[in-house]
């Protein structure tokens, strides 16, 4: 990465916090690439690295291989879609010139608060009668069933 003064691209946002996404879903977010230096930049390419980057995408490339000029701008989108449960992250790599900027993501692969919710009722399966005091969990979410053996996780 380019000294502060030296630097020529300016990319938004800088950093990127996908949330909590459901297993199986995705949540996308356009990116900026900026020139704010003098001269044409070329983007040679826009990658992805890290212990789970296999679970966020480049889905809408619209910089690699394109010059962007004085004051102009270019996008991309990147995709996160979880493929199992926890915190994940990765960098976006930007290679311009002869040179790199990176861009930290992260998201939770789960069951999203705002989502999902899910409530049932807990029967003893050889007497047929609700069971109080039971802990239910799905993923990190958990409920007690209250005295008619009812839970409700989100």
């Amino acid at each position: 990465m380019c000294p502060k003064e030296f630097e020529v691209i300016s990319v938004s946002p800088t950093f990127y916090d996908f949330g909590s996404v459901n297993v199986g879903s995705s949540k996308s977010k356009i990116f900026t690439i900026s020139n704010i230096g003098e001269e044409k930049i070329t983007i040679n390419q826009i990658s992805l690295t890290g212990n789970n980057s296999s679970e966020f995408s480049i889905i809408e490339d619209n910089c690699s291989g394109k010059y962007i000029y004085p004051g102009s701008s270019l996008t991309f989108k990147v995709r996160f879609s979880p493929f199992s449960y926890g915190d994940k992250s990765a960098v976006v790599l930007i290679y311009y010139n002869d040179s790199e900027f990176t861009v930290p993501l992260q998201g939770n692969g789960g069951i999203g608060v705002s989502n999902s919710s899910f409530s049932g009722k807990v029967y003893d399966g050889s007497t047929g009668r609700t069971i109080s005091g039971a802990n239910v969990s799905i993923g990190e979410y958990s409920d007690t069933t209250d005295e008619n053996g009812y839970y409700n996780v989100w």
